[in-house]
C-alpha cells in the first residue's frame, strides 16, 4: 500500500521478501522516514538489523491497532500498528480467514483490517531499515477527515465489526 504523496526505496520489496523467505513470517513490518515539510527523521529506533516480534510484542502491536499503545518508556513503540503501509502480509491469511478492509469507512479502514489480520499472525518480523518515505501532508485527506465530523462515526464502524469478530471468534491472544 503506497499512497500518490509518499514513496518506497527501490530495494523494499526485495529486502522484504527475502526476510519473509528466510522466516517464514506471516507479517514482515520495516521501519520508515516520517517526513514532514522542513524535517526528516527514521520512525524508530530498534537496536536489532532484524527483530522477531515477542508473544507479548504481537499482542501489543494488535492492541495498538486499536489507537491504545501500552509500550512503555524505553520500550518499542508500536505506533505505526493500524495503518497497511511498511507491511508486507501473508496472503494465505486473508483469503483463509476473509480478512478484509471496511467499505465506505475513512479514516478506520486500517484499524479494523489490521486487529483483524494480527489474530491469525503466529509470527511477526521488523526489519529496522527505512524502505519507505512517509510524507506528511497537513491538507492531505488523511488529515482533514476530522473537520468532516466523520470521526467518530467511522471509529464506531470499526469497532463494532472489531466487535463481532470478538463475538464469533475468541481470541487466542494470552494476556
Amino acid at each position: 500500500f503506497v499512497d500518490s504523496d509518499d514513496r518506497a526505496e527501490s530495494t523494499m520489496l526485495e529486502e522484504a521478501s527475502l526476510v519473509a523467505e528466510k522466516t517464514d513470517a506471516d507479517l514482515i513490518m520495516w521501519n520508515y522516514y516520517e517526513e514532514r515539510p522542513d524535517t526528516q527523521h527514521v520512525a524508530y529506533a530498534v537496536s536489532q538489523p532484524v527483530h522477531e516480534l515477542t508473544e507479548q510484542e504481537l499482542f501489543d502491536f494488535r492492541m495498538n491497532s486499536l489507537g491504545n499503545n501500552p509500550a512503555k518508556e524505553n520500550e518499542f513503540d508500536w505506533s505505526g500498528g493500524n495503518v497497511p503501509w511498511c507491511r508486507l502480509y501473508r496472503t494465505e491469511i486473508f483469503i483463509k480467514n476473509n480478512v478484509r478492509f471496511v467499505l465506505n469507512v475513512h479514516p478506520y479502514e486500517d484499524i479494523y483490517l489490521n486487529y483483524i489480520f494480527m489474530e491469525y499472525v503466529n509470527k511477526a518480523v521488523f526489519i529496522n531499515k527505512p524502505l519507505f518515505h512517509y510524507r506528511y501532508v497537513d491538507t492531505s485527506s488523511t488529515h482533514q477527515w476530522k473537520e468532516e465530523g466523520k470521526m467518530f462515526q467511522n471509529f464506531k464502524i470499526a469497532l463494532s465489526g472489531i466487535e463481532a469478530f470478538n463475538e464469533e471468534h475468541p481470541s487466542k491472544d494470552p494476556y
